[in-house]
């Protein structure tokens, strides 16, 4: 009898912890970060961008004004402030059980950034179109993909969970490095790391922990 009441106790438990993870893959819940809302922010011309996000997604888009739109939660929506050329943004913390990250999308017309500083802890970076100075863009876990990257200085991009894709970069100078991953450059393999004219003024250095690298 006492075995059977374990049984049916351990039955109870497990059913109670399969609601809990299910719970988890669901959406957030709304008394915590809010109702979904989309916001654009409308700014003037900047020159430099500073970003320091939690679980967000990034994403870089050409336009034909200066715009931040943000799709997320209401309780985590971004400050957004703008002083004379820079513009910064920061975001709040999110819950561990939201299946999917707020995405800020960083609006612009095709010209160059005199700098960039962006940083997300658990979100990936993307852009179409990226014209930039110098600056850096690093995520600690999740993927890095940008087209048509155009490069006056230097930048530097670092994941530590995740994949690096590069297509169409202006950059002379090359310095990829990958700990635990395969490093490509222009279709060819090169194991860990591969360098290229790294004395150059206009060099991309790339580096993941945990993760590949492809440059095109």
């Amino acid at each position: 009898m006492k075995s059977l009441k374990l049984i049916i106790i351990l039955a109870s438990l497990l059913g109670l912890t399969g609601c809990h993870i299910s719970y988890n893959g669901s959406a957030p819940n709304t008394t915590t970060v809010g109702k979904p809302v989309s916001k654009t922010y409308e700014e003037k011309k900047f020159t430099r961008l500073n970003i320091n996000s939690i679980d967000n997604d990034i994403t870089f888009k050409e336009g034909k004004s200066y715009r931040v739109i943000y799709n997320g939660y209401q309780k985590l929506m971004p400050n957004v402030k703008q002083d004379k050329n820079t513009l910064t943004i920061k975001t709040k913390n999110t819950v561990k059980f939201s299946h999917k990250n707020p995405v800020l999308t960083i609006e612009m017309p095709k010209t160059y950034l005199q700098s960039a500083k962006i940083y997300t802890t658990n979100g990936d970076i993307n852009s179409s179109t990226l014209m930039i100075h110098s600056g850096s863009l690093k995520t600690d876990n999740g993927d890095i993909s940008l087209d048509n990257l155009y490069l006056k200085k230097k930048l530097s991009v670092n994941t530590g969970d995740g994949d690096v894709n590069i297509n169409n970069s202006n950059a002379k100078g090359y310095n990829l490095t990958a700990d635990n991953g395969d490093v490509s450059f222009n279709g060819n393999d090169y194991n860990d790391s591969f360098k290229k004219n790294v004395s150059s003024k206009s060099i991309l250095h790339v580096y993941s922990d945990n993760g590949d690298i492809s440059v095109n």
